[in-house]
């Protein structure tokens, strides 16, 4: 049986793989490990119950075999609402969550209401390692040596970014913010080399969704990555989730259609490169050749009639553009 809510994978950053359940629902064994199965095995796992969600475990959850788990349930949204699971089992027999002996759990301290047992036979039923728990609230956790707070300085509610003119803008926001200092914006072509390429401010603590942008006025043709990396007050750091920008430089030919007489523009990036260009008609010959320098350079192709296929590129990049001559 399916979830009848709706649970999705925030993120992932590293060895660790983040899972941020919203909304409303019954979810099952099954519907935890797809989630946290997404990424294949990893060293470490994180579930956030968000502050609006209503998760009700209709059957025992059994999640003792993923290692490092910590299963976080959100305190007090802006509107007063909390996260909370809802157990409606048979029992102590059936409806429950099993955590492993290294698993950590907690609940925010302003949540009053993050387990609940519901429905005629519904109990709640936390077993850590040996020890079962039938009530377990933020001093309970006190009591069993937990802290009650939440485990990562953000947790992250999205994470995008597009191409706008000749830069790429980037936009994320976050659900959650503790103790945190500032945000770091790395940048890559390779995935295996990084760069600092600027910094945000962070928002301290806060329980409710913060936005944020930056622009990377300076991206390379193709494909950029991105990443963020978060301060704590401390010097603590966590890296989150890699995403992939598309950037395309922007060449213009004009007149086209034309009589073989055009000019070709390059964009402000590309204008100091050196390229080649190469005309090839529809059965892929070659009729002709030559340099583009500088921002605009002026062509006198003596053609046919016909679609051709203009080629610009250097080393690095590689742009194509269909002309059509009309003598």
């Amino acid at each position: 049986e399916g979830s009848t809510g709706n649970p999705i994978v925030d993120g992932k950053g590293g060895d660790t793989t983040y899972v941020a359940i919203y909304g409303d629902g019954t979810l099952n064994q099954g519907d935890f490990e797809d989630q946290l199965d997404l990424f294949g095995n990893k060293n470490n796992y994180r579930i956030f119950i968000i502050q609006d969600a209503e998760v009700t475990l209709a059957s025992t959850v059994d999640l003792s075999g993923y290692q490092n788990l910590n299963f976080v349930i959100q305190g007090n949204d802006t509107d007063g609402t909390s996260g909370q699971i809802k157990f409606s089992g048979q029992g102590n027999s059936k409806g429950g969550l099993i955590l492993g002996n290294d698993a950590n759990f907690k609940i925010n301290p302003d949540n009053s209401s993050g387990l609940d047992g519901t429905g005629a036979f519904g109990q709640v039923r936390v077993t850590i390692g040996a020890t079962t728990y039938k009530e377990l609230n933020f001093s309970t956790l006190i009591a069993s040596g937990g802290d009650g707070s939440t485990i990562l300085p953000i947790i992250l509610s999205y994470f995008n970014g597009s191409q706008k003119d000749s830069h790429i803008e980037l936009i994320w926001g976050t659900l959650t913010e503790k103790n945190n200092d500032k945000i770091e914006i790395l940048h890559s072509k390779d995935l295996e080399t990084w760069t600092v390429i600027g910094e945000v401010e962070g928002s301290g603590t806060s329980n409710s969704l913060i936005d944020y942008s930056f622009i990377d006025e300076n991206p390379t043709a193709g494909d950029n990555y991105y990443k963020i990396k978060q301060y704590d007050y401390n010097g603590n750091t966590e890296e989150h989730k890699t995403i992939a920008v598309e950037f395309f430089m922007e060449v213009g030919v004009y007149p086209n259609p034309s009589n073989g007489n055009m000019t070709v523009h390059l964009s402000e990036l590309d204008r100091n490169s050196g390229f080649n260009y190469e005309v090839t008609n529809i059965g892929h010959s070659v009729v002709s050749t030559g340099l583009i320098e500088g921002e605009k350079t002026n062509l006198s192709l003596d053609l046919e009639n016909g679609l051709y296929v203009l080629k610009i590129y250097n080393t690095s990049t590689t742009y194509f553009v269909k002309l059509l001559i009309d003598n």
